[in-house]
């Protein structure tokens, strides 16, 4: 399909309105520029990391000296790395007087337990529709669903980011 401006806004809204249907979201659910600032949660953000250009083609057989192993330039495409970011509250240590006091153990416990469910049901809800055809409705082309990775908890946040790669085409704009 054929690139516009919004290409990349439609692309990372589509993400969004997966998530939100995979987790039954109610929660502030966002597309951001960049990195999302950890001020709210629950929160499920979508940001642009990057967009590069990516080499398509084989790699020339190799006769032996490194010059013959760099790849031809047969072809390029757009892609496109996408991060989806489920942040949930988790416990923090209190200050009574002079003394902090830690969270419980059972109050630690809970907050695992919720992050991980969200975790692992986004991961497994994106590769059920990736795998079913029902993400992105043919605005680009999928590429990757790449590693699930925890999000420290600071400041009362934490949860999980990952990252989808898509290709789009690319347009003149002039």
């Amino acid at each position: 399909m054929a690139s516009t401006d919004d290409s990349l806004s439609t692309v990372a809204s589509d993400l969004l309105g997966a998530a939100v249907e995979i987790l039954d979201w109610t929660a502030r659910a966002v597309v951001t520029i960049g990195v999302p600032a950890y001020d709210c949660c629950p929160m499920l953000a979508v940001w642009v990391q990057r967009v590069e250009e990516a080499a398509v083609g084989p790699v020339a057989p190799s006769s032996g000296d490194s010059a013959s192993r760099i790849p031809h330039r047969l072809g390029r495409v757009i892609q496109v790395t996408l991060q989806i970011e489920v942040i949930g509250c988790v416990p923090e240590a209190n200050l009574s007087g002079s003394k902090l006091i830690p969270p419980t153990v059972a109050r630690l416990n809970a907050s695992s337990v919720e992050s991980y469910a969200w975790g692992w049901r986004l991961r497994n809800g994106l590769a059920q529709k990736l795998r079913d055809g029902d993400l992105f409705g043919g605005s680009c082309t999928f590429k990757d669903l790449g590693i699930t990775q925890p999000i420290t908890p600071e400041g009362g946040c934490g949860g999980w980011i990952l990252p989808v790669v898509v290709q789009l085409d690319g347009y003149d704009p002039l």
